[in-house]
């Protein structure tokens, strides 16, 4: 996910007056008319102090982006992602214990789950024929970056399936049994890495699909891009806005070999 500056003061007046205990939840808009708008850093700030108090003051500030012509998309890359990083800076600075980041992760995951129907609102729509297998370790199965991948590729016309990495067999038997354009993985970790370097190859050899792209994203794929070449991978994927565009990119330029 890309970088959003953090908020200045956690008691700015601005932070605590979108967040504050007398927000109420508001039915979420229609997509808005308005011209398109951004997210500031104080945006930001507020969504993440909200989801310490509940969903519904979570959501208010969420609505109110949406009154102000804020792009769904610009809400899930920006304000969401955004958010989650201001928890991972609150919590290296000692700022908020283990159980408050623990209780705004789940309510920003709360929040995507809410805004779905209406982001997917057209996706069936658009479909495009491609299909995308996202694989993912148990480690990192309740991800909100994972979701919001999913959330995109199917948005934008993909039939998406995942699975969680129980064993190599198992993801052995889908690519073999049924097609995909695009697998795509996650490193997260180092066991993650080291499970990649003995999957991708077994993909290559079972997969239905010999022209099958491998996309990696994830911490380790955005520190060190040059891990992708090295365990096999043909993708390194950038938000889920540009994994999406990227994984079409290629796989449309290769044409169907179904």
């Amino acid at each position: 996910m890309q970088a959003l500056q953090t908020p200045s003061r956690l008691g700015s007046p601005r932070v605590h007056g979108a967040g504050g205990a007398n927000l109420r939840r508001a039915p979420l808009p229609i997509r808005a008319q308005s011209p398109v708008v951004g997210i500031a850093a104080d945006d930001v700030g507020a969504l993440a102090l909200a989801c310490l108090h509940d969903l519904p003051s979570a959501m208010a500030v969420v609505n109110d982006w949406t009154r102000r012509g804020v792009e769904l998309e610009t809400i899930y890359l920006k304000g969401i992602a955004g958010a989650c990083q201001v928890f991972g800076h609150w919590w290296q600075e000692d700022r908020v214990d283990f159980a408050r980041v623990t209780l705004a992760s789940s309510t920003i995951q709360s929040v995507l789950y809410e805004l779905s129907p209406l982001f997917l609102e057209h996706a069936n729509e658009s479909a495009n024929g491609y299909s995308v297998l996202f694989v993912r370790s148990p480690a990192s199965q309740h991800s909100i970056g994972g979701f919001m991948l999913r959330e995109f590729f199917k948005r934008s016309g993909w039939s998406v399936s995942d699975v969680v990495l129980e064993n190599e067999s198992q993801v052995q038997r889908l690519v073999q049994s049924d097609w995909f354009d695009v697998v795509g993985y996650s490193l997260c970790s180092n066991p993650c890495l080291e499970s990649a370097r003995s999957l991708f190859p077994r993909i290559r050899r079972h997969c239905a699909n010999q022209h099958v792209q491998i996309m990696v994203g994830g911490p380790l794929a955005s520190a060190h891009p040059a891990i992708a070449t090295e365990i096999g991978a043909d993708l390194v994927g950038g938000d889920a806005r540009e994994a999406q565009r990227l994984a079409l990119q290629h796989v449309a330029a290769q044409g169907r070999h179904r």
